[in-house]
């Protein structure tokens, strides 16, 4: 960590880091300490030397894990992403549906569009925009 300038600092990454994979691969290092070991020696590199691991280490775009450690960290980020883009999507999906259902009423009661009403509709969540289209589709007006 000390050393992790230029092209010296990650010849001294990579072999750190080979360390770190072989005490893993002999079971001398759980998963928490082999992600400890290698954000350190990672976060402690300037751009040269982190340049140096990557080239010399993996070729990161078309890498593909060889451990089952690797594998399993990987497939757990996957899960992550994809329910992370699950939950936003259905929020933000609904949020735009219900925004344009809104504007959509509103038109067809010949109740103009303001400025007021993007006020009103900014950052709502989908059962705020609901409650509000329920409002306006039964008062066949704009709430005060």
């Amino acid at each position: 960590m000390a050393h992790g300038e230029g092209a010296r600092g990650g010849v001294l990454a990579v072999r750190a880091l080979s360390e770190v994979r072989t005490a893993a691969a002999l079971e001398h290092l759980d998963e928490v300490h082999v992600r400890l070991y290698t954000d350190l020696v990672l976060a402690s590199l300037d751009a040269i030397a982190r340049n140096y691991v990557e080239a010399t280490m993996i070729d990161i775009k078309n890498w593909e894990p060889q451990s089952d450690f690797a594998k399993h960290w990987k497939t757990e980020g996957r899960v992550e992403g994809r329910t992370e883009g699950r939950v936003e999507g259905r929020t933000e999906g609904r949020s735009e549906g219900l925004t344009a259902g809104l504007r959509a009423l509103c038109d067809v009661l010949g109740i103009s569009w303001t400025a007021a009403h993007d006020a009103r509709i900014a950052g709502a969540s989908p059962a705020e925009l609901e409650t509000l289209l329920a409002s306006v589709r039964r008062e066949r007006r704009w709430p005060e």
